[in-house]
């Protein structure tokens, strides 16, 4: 046994590893530990191994334990976390708190305008006030994940498990996706909006105070049932649908196949895409008209470009959120296991995804005040 240089314990039912199993075992260069439940075990073992250069395991925990390279074991780590810590890069850390509040701060604001500076009350302000609470519950998650990071700090492989499997994790990936999706669909709803208002001002299909509410009760349904289902007990998602990742999200860009990763693609590269491409057009052509209707009237000048400045932004930080996920997603399908650097996925969740929930309340509150102008068009038309 003391000269054994390579053990193949793997798909064993091991539950439970003695203490000082180690010992005698020296020489072991190769370790595998994989197909087991190992519950119990002396973390001191794994530190014993002084020889080991390959250990294949169920949990990264395991390699932490044996100090091994990522490149020597497996599985391999998770894409945003460390030995130490939930988040391992520190600038993503702090990205994650200032994102975190400006999205809370910046759309409780909205809401608040919203509620007590607007005289009287319109379709449009009643739905930033909508946008407002889905991206504001965004800021929550954020901050939500950067505490546990926080809290967990030096120390997190030792609950990574016990985490992402929590009812907390579950939780914080429901209210991520319940955040996400209602963005898009109200930003969704925003759009039709106005462009029915652009091309057909007096219809009596256009959204009332009345209606625009009960329009949001059925958008709010649907991305509540869609964050809810993954939840439900079944063979397909195996309850593991937000224990994927550290930060408790369900977005699809890595090479690796969890329960559910279908409905995360039908989701996020599906719904999403079709909602980003309909307020691209749908902007594109409310500018097309407002202009050509302008010069019509001879009223060239600032509001036009006033108008123009804001659907850029509009389209723009839409552009720069969903268009580099779905980019990742589609060449991911397309290209049948291109690897994305794990960096990407940590930018990506990090930076890229919260920058709507930041800068909407920018857009659809502070600059809304000069969007007043697109009401007075029609009526010249």
């Amino acid at each position: 046994m003391s000269s054994l240089t390579k053990l193949d314990l793997s798909t064993n039912t091991i539950r439970f590893l003695q203490s000082e199993f180690a010992g005698g075992l020296s020489h072991l260069k190769v370790l595998y530990l994989y197909g087991n439940e190992i519950q119990e075990y002396d973390a001191s073992d794994f530190a014993s191994f002084n020889l080991l250069d390959m250990l294949h395991t169920d949990e990264y925990l395991f390699c932490c334990l044996a100090r091994l390279n990522e490149e020597n074991c497996r599985p391999l780590p998770d894409k945003l976390s460390s030995c130490k810590d939930l988040m391992r890069e520190g600038v993503l850390r702090a990205f994650l708190w200032i994102f975190g509040i400006m999205a809370l701060l910046g759309n409780l604001f909205s809401i608040g305008y919203h509620m007590k500076m607007v005289e009287k009350k319109t379709v449009t302000s009643e739905l930033t006030k909508y946008l407002a609470c889905a991206d504001c519950l965004f800021g929550v998650y954020m901050i939500c994940i950067a505490s546990v990071d926080q809290h967990y700090r030096g120390v997190y492989i030792e609950y990574a498990k016990a985490w992402k499997h929590s009812a907390a994790c579950a939780f914080l990936g429901t209210l991520a996706t319940f955040s996400s999706e209602a963005s898009v669909l109200v930003l969704f709803v925003i759009t039709c909006d106005r462009l029915l208002r652009i091309t057909r001002p007096f219809s009596k299909k256009n959204l009332t105070l009345r209606s625009v509410h009960k329009v949001m009760l059925i958008v709010w349904s649907l991305v509540i049932a869609i964050a809810v289902v993954p939840l439900i007990p079944s063979d397909y998602f195996k309850g593991r649908f937000y224990s994927r990742s550290s930060v408790c999200m369900s977005i699809h860009i890595t090479r690796e196949s969890p329960p559910g990763w279908q409905y995360s693609v039908a989701v996020c590269h599906g719904l999403n895409l079709v909602a980003f491409l309909f307020i691209f057009l749908a902007y594109g052509y409310m500018y097309t008209r407002i202009k050509s209707s302008s010069k019509a009237a001879g009223n060239k000048g600032s509001h036009e470009m006033t108008i123009a400045r804001k659907m850029t932004l509009i389209v723009l930080t839409d552009f720069c959120c969903w268009f580099p996920i779905n980019t990742m997603g589609k060449c991911l399908l397309a290209l049948g296991g291109m690897d994305i650097p794990g960096e990407m996925y940590s930018w990506t969740i990090v930076f890229i995804l919260p920058i709507n929930s930041a800068i909407n309340p920018i857009l659809y509150t502070i600059s809304n005040l000069s969007f007043k102008v697109l009401s007075s068009i029609p009526n010249e038309m």
